[in-house]
């Protein structure tokens, strides 16, 4: 199983809103995965493409260009400051950041309210 996080959406989705801040969410789910594969881009008939310059017959078989970065194998549901979290978890949130060009300022470890923790905390 994997993990994708689809940085061309994302990225020009929050450029076209005008978003300053992300709540990135459901990381402790991330916990049970060995790799996180993140989508960094699209690739069509052996080129790299950008996903709004094409039609739907095309997007239809693009293939994925994956950045696997590594998981961690700890429960981090009752994490509740952003330094805390391991290495690896912290490092998912950072490239996450680079990749779409904007704060990640809340992460969401559980299902609870109180798993919602301030990026910069």
């Amino acid at each position: 199983m994997q993990w994708t996080w689809v940085r061309e959406v994302v990225r020009f989705s929050t450029m076209l809103s005008g978003v300053d801040a992300l709540f990135l969410t459901k990381l402790d789910i991330l916990s049970a995965f060995e790799e996180i594969r993140i989508c960094t881009g699209y690739q069509f008939g052996g080129a790299k493409v950008h996903f709004y310059d094409l039609d739907s017959y095309q997007l239809g078989r693009v293939k994925p260009i994956y950045e696997t970065l590594p998981g961690w194998h700890s429960d981090i549901r009752d994490v509740r400051k952003f330094s805390e979290l391991p290495p690896e978890a912290q490092a998912y949130v950072e490239r996450v950041e680079e990749l779409v060009g904007v704060r990640v300022g809340w992460v969401a470890n559980g299902p609870e309210r109180e798993a919602l923790m301030e990026r910069d905390s």
